[in-house]
């Protein structure tokens, strides 16, 4: 992603957070007219960025993409400052937790490039009346189940 870390933001849009869950779709347009996309699922209970979605695609390509997403999702526009704002947040309430981000969070943060993460206070909440919820996805094993919970048992305390 750190090809296109300059080039001109196309998107940022972000859905109103459901049960927890968010998305945060962010594009860019490289030097060679091709879009790099990063998708971020947010798991805002707990584990911070669930899922990553990383691409580079024809603008067609990505205009069917982002139109498909907008209408699946309900995505709204967003500041760039707000869209990495609240990636960063999400991963750093998770990492209070002990919970590192999805492992390809890490190859695609160059594509916020200069974005600066603007200040979410009060404009998302983490967690559920004051505590991380951890709710289990169809792909979570049973070891990594038990490792979140430890995790969050350790961090947190028992019962929070």
């Amino acid at each position: 992603m750190s090809f296109a870390a300059n080039g001109k933001i196309l998107d940022c849009m972000m859905n109103e957070p459901t049960q927890g869950m968010a998305t945060v779709l962010f594009s860019r347009q490289a030097a060679d007219g091709q879009i790099a996309v990063a998708v971020f699922l947010l798991d805002l209970y707990c584990l911070g960025v669930k899922d990553t979605i990383a691409d580079y695609w024809a603008p067609t390509r990505y205009n069917e993409f982002r139109e498909k997403l907008v209408s699946e999702q309900g995505l709204e526009r967003i500041s760039p400052g707000m869209a990495c704002g609240v990636v960063e947040a999400a991963v750093e309430y998770a990492d209070s937790f002990g919970i590192a981000p999805h492992a390809d969070y890490r190859k695609m943060v160059a594509i916020w490039g200069d974005v600066v993460p603007e200040p979410i206070d009060g404009r998302v909440e983490f967690g559920r009346d004051g505590k991380p919820i951890y709710v289990a996805g169809p792909h979570d094993s049973p070891m990594k189940q038990r490792s979140i919970l430890q995790k969050l048992e350790a961090s947190a305390g028992e019962g929070n």
